[in-house]
């Protein structure tokens, strides 16, 4: 299946899901994204960089950071990379994507909110790019419906909530509910 990435701070003990964009969160696509539009990259970008010239950033998340080191982090790596312990005796093979969604912050919704707080553009193409293989069982389990249903309803971005509700019309509460029952199913199984 090849390996799968996520964008890991492990400083701030914070994560950036790839996936959460709508993105191929393959090798080949950490670069080009989705349709040549690379929105995660954009978002790094957000988290890294400084304004210059200003002792307190704009916006909260903005430059949160820069300086740190930044890992692409994969599903198949080995344990304990770059000197940094991942494992335990009870997980010997942990590697770092695995911790950090064992125990790191996943703000993937809060950099999503931002963005698209500033400029609504990018709230309509991720909406854009949600995809559904509905089946009686499932009728929605797009991942990207319930990260963007969640920015809209937990974090208040009203650009995302628009976006979906063109695109989806006034039931689009509806398929994020049924994205969050199957995704609750999904983790539970998962994890057990």
């Amino acid at each position: 299946m090849g390996a799968y990435y996520d964008i890991v701070n492990p400083s701030k003990r914070q994560y950036v899901r790839i996936s959460g964009f709508g993105e191929n969160f393959k090798w080949g696509g950490l670069v080009t994204g989705s349709e040549g539009r690379s929105i995660h990259a954009m978002a790094v970008a957000w988290l890294i960089c400084r304004f210059q010239g200003c002792e307190s950033a704009p916006d909260d998340w903005v430059g949160y950071w820069s300086g740190d080191p930044i890992y692409f982090a994969s599903d198949e790596s080995s344990p304990d990379l770059d000197e940094m312990p991942t494992s335990t005796p009870k997980f010997p093979e942990r590697n770092l994507a695995k911790l950090a969604l064992d125990e790191y912050e996943d703000i993937t919704p809060c950099v999503i909110q931002q963005l698209c707080e500033k400029d609504n553009e990018i709230a309509v193409i991720l909406v854009g790019r949600i995809r559904f293989q509905p089946t009686d069982e499932h009728p929605c389990s797009c991942s990207l419906m319930l990260t963007l249903g969640r920015v809209a309803l937990r974090l208040k971005c009203s650009g995302v909530e628009e976006a979906l509700q063109s695109r989806f019309g006034e039931d689009w509460q509806k398929l994020y509910d049924q994205a969050e029952i199957y995704w609750s199913k999904v983790m539970a199984d998962w994890n057990s």
